[in-house]
């Protein structure tokens, strides 16, 4: 089938990164196709949005053939990093569609690890790169600049997912409130509730790389919570990665006074709301907590490595840094609506749509 552009996602952040702007081409009546890997297939299923699934089979010459066959005038990836099944499949993608004088535009999703999502092995030589990289704010353009991309390329659109954010905290979060929160989650109003915010640091890079894994912290955060001085009962929530193993807390015994459970509800945003606390390392979910004006802090129990955030979150470096902080109960949130107010509200999905439309036009005029 012919489109007129052509997506293509592999992991959480890349495909939620794109999802908001498959939609608005939709609405517009654009041609599309979409390629996506495990992640976002129910997503897509449930706006009866068509799909194809790419898989280990998608080397570069069927690559080539695919975009051949499809004719688009432009290509719209995510940036996941590279992983052991697929390899930079959007990388790929991008390169292919180079190859064939078809423009590109990639949607950077998060503050980190840039060189490594637009090459095609660990030599971070860039050869993945598009025309435009769309990036969420100034300091992620700095980033990409200081790290030796092409400023000429990057254009600041803002971050489709989190627009969201405006119709999460209007129609969920300030609608129900955190006490009625925490009855339907189960928690007691006396109930200090921790929500700890994991990622699979182990499985991409072990914890040789930032100095710390996710299993590091959550050892940090149950000792910190046992000998803080917090009052009873003590409920340490964990919220895994969508790339996480269901067993991963199972055999965790905290002990002490904190009380473990793995959190299994529809809607984290809700058990986000609820928590007295929000613990994490560097998800976007993290950001979110923190642009939505709950309780957070990333934990990244390293000296000298690790990742700076956006928008000012705390980031906490030692395990007394953390003991300290329960013991302080100092942690509300600074107000930050700012973030949502109604001018941000789908500007980034305008934004990229716009690049797109001006691409089609172009070629419909050659």
């Amino acid at each position: 089938m012919k489109a007129d552009c052509v997506f293509v996602g592999n992991q959480p952040g890349s495909f939620n990164a794109l999802f908001p702007v498959i939609r608005e081409i939709r609405s517009r009546r654009i041609l599309f196709q979409c390629f996506v890997a495990d992640h976002g297939q129910e997503t897509l299923r449930q706006e009866n949005i068509p799909f194809r699934i790419v898989d280990g089979s998608y080397d570069e010459k069927t690559i080539l053939r695919v975009l051949q066959d499809a004719g688009p005038k432009a290509l719209i990836s995510g940036s996941s990093l590279r992983d052991s099944r697929l390899g930079n499949i959007e990388g790929r993608f991008i390169a292919a569609a180079r190859s064939l004088g078809i423009f590109t535009i990639s949607i950077l999703d998060f503050w980190s690890n840039y060189r490594i999502r637009y090459s095609s092995d660990s030599r971070e030589t860039l050869d993945c790169l598009p025309n435009v990289i769309c990036v969420a704010d100034e300091s992620m353009k700095e980033g990409l600049v200081d790290e030796g991309f092409p400023e000429s390329s990057i254009q600041i659109t803002g971050n489709p997912y989190l627009e969201r954010l405006w119709d999460i905290k209007e129609n969920t979060l300030d609608k129900a409130g955190p006490l009625h929160l925490r009855s339907k989650l189960g928690f007691s109003q006396n109930d200090f509730v921790v929500s700890f915010l994991s990622q699979p640091i182990a499985l991409d890079h072990g914890a040789e790389k930032w100095g710390y894994d996710e299993n590091m912290v959550m050892r940090d955060l149950i000792e910190a919570l046992n000998r803080s001085s917090l009052p009873h009962p003590i409920k340490l929530v964990v919220k895994r990665h969508p790339r996480e193993n269901s067993g991963s807390w199972k055999e965790a015994t905290p002990g002490g006074r904190a009380v473990l459970s793995d959190f299994t509800g529809a809607n984290v945003y809700e058990l986000l709301a609820a928590s007295d606390l929000i613990v994490g390392m560097t998800s976007m979910l993290l950001v979110e907590a923190h642009l939505l004006d709950l309780n957070c802090v990333s934990y990244q129990p390293h000296e000298t490595k690790g990742l700076k955030l956006p928008y000012g979150i705390n980031i906490l470096k030692r395990p007394s840094d953390l003991q300290n902080l329960l013991n302080s109960k100092t942690f509300e949130a600074q107000n930050r609506n700012y973030f949502l107010g109604p001018e941000k509200r789908n500007a980034s999905v305008r934004a990229i749509c716009q690049l797109i439309e001006n691409q089609l036009s172009r070629r419909h005029r050659s």
